[in-house]
């Protein structure tokens, strides 16, 4: 699982670092994705950190990082 912390460390845009944070699955030796990746850490790629960022991830200045069931990309607003 280091692998995908290296993914998310190297992520250059928001859609690489969305891409490596879905390639996680839970697995007994590692467990939550926490476990593998700073969550609170990640990067984020340009522009103001939006006003509100309860459920926000990542950023950068034309879209969001949320998640779901998985994470995904959407405009902001």
């Amino acid at each position: 699982m280091d692998s995908i912390a290296k993914l998310v460390k190297e992520a250059k845009t928001l859609t690489e670092l969305r891409d490596a944070l879905n390639l996680y699955t839970p697995s007994c030796d590692y467990g939550k994705l926490e476990h593998v990746v700073d969550l609170c850490a990640l990067p984020t790629f340009g522009g103001e950190a939006p006003d509100d960022t309860e459920g926000v991830w990542s950023w950068d200045e034309g879209n969001v990082l949320l998640s779901d069931k998985s994470f995904y990309i959407a405009k902001r607003d």
